[in-house]
């Protein structure tokens, strides 16, 4: 009686593809395919709903914008760092630069620093739980700017929103966005 819709791989073998990783990490697909289905005559779910919205590249950045070379989080046992390039966010992990298996470096054009509330997991208590329903400060890292911002999401099956301090959504550049979620005092902006 679930109002959920099946759209894996085993029910929607066509929508998904291999690469030469090794299994199980090699099947991917994209939103694309996943929303045909979820559109189509069968269905009546329709597209989610949107986790960032965005802007034309030359449009204002909405909120309190501030120049930014970019942000230090300091996880514990790792710190990541992201410097601006120009471009996009150029992403370090304990001085070593963030690159995929090509080689290339990432260079998110978004970069969310999401700071969040961390508690004991029940499942195991060794291992940290993210609270994910309510709200809270975030940095919004796009086009060379600092964002402040504010995380809020009311239900599991919501989406998060992120608005400045007036409620209104921050917009970022499209292109890859990175989502971090460190505790809150645990980032510097550079």
């Amino acid at each position: 009686n679930s109002t959920l819709v099946d759209i894996g791989a085993a029910t929607h073998g066509a929508l998904f593809y291999r690469t030469g990783r090794s299994a199980p990490h090699n099947l991917f697909t994209n939103p694309a395919n996943l929303w045909s289905v979820g559109s189509g005559e069968d269905y009546e779910t329709g597209s989610p709903s949107p986790v960032l919205r965005f802007r034309e590249s030359g449009d204002p950045i909405p909120g309190d914008p501030r120049p930014a070379n970019g942000v230090t989080i300091a996880y514990g046992h790792t710190t990541v760092e992201y410097a601006w390039n120009g471009s996009g966010w150029a992403r370090s992990q304990d001085n070593s630069p963030t690159v995929d298996t090509a080689g290339v470096r990432a260079s998110p054009a978004t970069v969310i620093v999401h700071f969040t509330t961390y508690v004991s997991s029940a499942a195991d208590a060794e291992s940290p739980e993210a609270i994910t329903l309510g709200q809270g400060q975030a940095w919004i890292f796009t086009d060379g700017q600092v964002v402040p911002a504010v995380w809020r999401r009311n239900e599991l099956l919501d989406v998060f929103e992120y608005v400045d301090n007036s409620g209104n959504f921050i917009t970022v550049l499209p292109g890859q966005s990175w989502i971090e979620m460190p505790r809150r005092e645990s980032a510097t902006v550079n």
